[in-house]
């Protein structure tokens, strides 16, 4: 329980500052908010792939 509360306080923290750098870094906000889609979009994709047998441990 601790280790998921850690990942996401950790992922929250990191967040801002990732956004913050893309849109340093490409001088538009909604750059930074379309990579986020996309990697959440790639792990949705990653999770719904894997088999139940890994899932229903």
């Amino acid at each position: 329980m601790a280790l998921i509360s850690s990942i996401g306080n950790l992922g929250g923290f990191v967040a801002t500052y990732a956004l913050a750098w893309m849109k340093d870094l490409t001088g538009n906000a909604a750059s930074g908010f379309i990579a986020a889609i996309v990697l959440l979009a790639a792990s949705m994709v990653i999770i719904h792939r894997l088999p139940a047998s890994e899932v229903n441990r």
